[in-house]
């Protein structure tokens, strides 16, 4: 199938902003008018992406007006069965409430009052246009700081057939594919040609994504291509994506040429098998961050708000999914040697099941280090009010507020927040869908730790003390627990999202308050064989405890205090806060250690307080009170 039915156009806006007045607060880029160069070459060329040229609109170093402008007729042109792209080059910035702006040739930047909003273009003013456009068919690129959100793979496996292949042509739904997280600065080449994403999304485009047996690039086909790609050559860039979609084909972007068809196997992995929704509207709100607020279009919020919980899911019943909101999907991180066309073999996770078990007594093998005096509990103020919004099954929802500490302010934008450690059980469900044995859920250092190593599960697996099903999993590093939440599309919570969420509303010294009481929580209590144990407490345990035994607190969290350590995203620095930006904090710059948050059932009472930091290990540290859980954007109503 050579040619793209007649009534499906094509339409592409692409803007590249270079140079911008306020040079102190927007340095020039090398790369954008030629990435708008490069990928409107490409998507012309009639043998990949066959856009007419008339249909392309290029903006080069365009003020803000101009950017909406050009988008927004573009978008009256564009007909249901049409297809949008929209691609930005250049610098994303946020206001001081968080939202992400891309940056304009008049884009301006006061030292008080922070981003100007009209000079640039609000993606909440791209949230407008796009949902009030008939076109049904829109793929969103931004290569810019602070862009991150995620999304969802629908690839085929083996070769398609006509029919199918009309179902891609035809997909409907709206994807964005952004160059980093919320939480990164996306990078230009040190050569001065192409941005390295947009290098890759070029490559890419011309045949190098996707399978020989497939005559399209999907958008998401791309997207792992990318993805894949960019990771290998920068470890600290994670390319992501985030998807709408309504469940009626893929979207592609370009055609290759196509192998030999090879015989269709005809059985499906459980992860295809989950993503095989018919019939209706499903949400896909993955891990990304709070900067992708913004994203929270009104075309959405109606699905989302739909008590998610009772959505069904038409497939072969494979696991009591955790989260029947939202298929849970896992991102290929592979090196571009370890590339394959293999399909993925992913079980969803299950749900925890409550399953009362009391633990044995067990000797410690691991010295604990005495706590030192740490800062006194932080202070969070300007609290909202709770908004509407519905979280996944199993998550907390934080809304956005404040976290005052080492005399500073920062703002913190809503996420959500699992309710519990991660348990037992629902670490197993990782191993048994190959968590040990594929790349796709590791960062570079983590896998080559775990080639090395030769792990396929955590410390103390084995160990009747520690591993009951309800009790939390220990005996992780800080890569096991990184590739657990990658496997989930969730991401660890950074250190200020952790601790922000642990003060609470109440804003109290410990996660459950401000005094210690008999089974308020899991440390070292009286029963502990430790000499920094606490007589007067009793918690009704003597190691770990159920992850959700003491009962919720704050924002529905259990354990944010005691029972077991958390790990969080960021490296650790001793005067981070003194320094870091007001923003959703989280210090990416590489050092020594990982920050642990929330002490743990070896721990005295110092180690329990919101504010106490542990920095004492590398992420490749396991230890019997280290444990985790994870984090994911939120999506929130306009």
């Amino acid at each position: 199938m050579d040619n793209l039915p007649k009534e499906n156009k094509r339409y592409a806006i692409l803007i590249g902003n270079s140079v911008y007045v306020d040079k102190k607060e927007l340095p020039p880029l090398r790369t954008p008018k030629k990435d708008v160069v490069g990928l409107s070459a490409v998507l012309e060329d009639t043998q990949h992406g066959s856009f007419p040229k008339a249909n392309i609109k290029r903006l080069i170093n365009a003020d803000s007006q101009k950017m909406a402008l050009e988008t927004e007729k573009i978008l009256m042109q564009a007909g249901p069965d049409d297809l949008v792209l929209f691609y930005f080059s250049g610098h994303g910035k946020t206001n001081l409430a968080g939202k992400l702006h891309l940056a304009a040739k008049n884009t301006e930047i006061d030292p008080k009052l922070g981003l100007i909003g009209s000079t640039a273009l609000a993606t909440a003013r791209l949230a407008q246009l796009f949902s009030s456009s008939r076109c049904q068919r829109i793929v969103i690129i931004l290569d810019c700081c602070f862009s991150g959100a995620a999304g969802q793979d629908f690839a085929q496996k083996g070769g398609v057939s006509t029919q199918q292949l009309e179902q891609q042509i035809n997909g409907l739904g709206t994807y964005l594919i952004t160059s980093a997280t919320e939480f990164q600065t996306a990078h230009e080449s040190r050569d001065g040609a192409y941005s390295i994403f947009t290098r890759h999304l070029i490559e890419g485009l011309q045949g190098k994504a996707g399978s020989d047996k497939q005559p399209v690039i999907t958008v998401d086909a791309l997207y792992h291509y990318v993805e894949k790609h960019v990771r290998a050559e920068m470890p600290g860039m994670h390319p992501m994506r985030w998807i709408k979609n309504d469940s009626q084909g893929a979207l592609f972007l370009a055609k290759r040429q196509v192998a030999q068809k090879t015989k269709h196997e005809g059985s499906t992995t459980p992860q295809q098998e989950t993503r095989q929704i018919s019939g209706q509207n499903i949400l896909v709100s993955l891990a990304a961050a709070s900067f992708m607020a913004w994203m929270a279009w009104d075309v959405y919020k109606k699905e989302f708000a739909a008590s998610p919980g009772n959505i069904t899911l038409p497939v072969k019943p494979v696991a009591i999914l955790e989260q029947p909101e939202a298929v849970v999907l896992a991102t290929s991180i592979k090196s571009p040697a370890q590339i394959s066309n293999k399909p993925d073999n992913i079980t969803p996770p299950v749900k925890i099941v409550t399953i009362p078990e009391q633990p044995e007594p067990v000797v410690p093998t691991i010295p604990i280090k005495q706590p030192v005096q740490i800062s006194d509990k932080p202070e969070i103020i300007d609290q909202p009010e709770k908004t509407a919004l519905k979280a996944p099954k199993n998550m907390a929802l934080v809304p956005a507020g404040q976290l005052k500490r080492d005399g500073r302010t920062f703002n913190i934008s809503a996420f959500y927040l699992d309710e519990t450690e991660v348990s037992n059980q629902a670490y197993a469900a990782f191993i048994k869908a190959g968590g040990y044995k594929e790349d796709r859920y590791w960062d570079k250092a983590g896998w080559q730790w775990l080639e090395k190593e030769k792990y396929t599960e955590p410390s103390y697996w084995d160990n009747k003390k520690f591993n009951q099903k309800t009790h939390p999993v220990v005996g992780v590093s800080w890569y096991e627990a990184d590739a657990y939440c990658r496997w989930q599309e969730k991401n660890l919570p950074t250190e200020a999202q952790w601790e922000y969420a642990a003060g609470g509303p109440k804003v109290t010294k410990y996660a459950f308050g401000d005094k210690l009481a008999d089974n308020q929580t899991n440390f070292c209590d009286k029963n502990c064989e430790l000499d920094w144990k606490d007589k007067n407490i009793e918690d009704g345990f003597k190691y770990t405890a159920p992850v959700t035994h003491y009962g919720k607190q704050g924002y529905g969290l259990y354990n944010m205090s005691g029972n077991v350590w958390e790990w969080t995203q960021d490296w650790y620095k001793g005067d981070f806060f003194k320094t870091a930006p007001e923003n959703n904090p989280v210090n990416t710059k590489k050092a020594n250690n990982r920050v642990l948050r929330g002490g743990s059932w070896d721990n005295g009472a110092d180690w329990l307080r919101v504010s106490a930091r542990n920095y004492y290990f590398t992420p490749d540290f396991r230890n019997l009170s280290y444990g985790f859980r994870c984090a994911r954007a939120v999506l929130p109503q306009h």
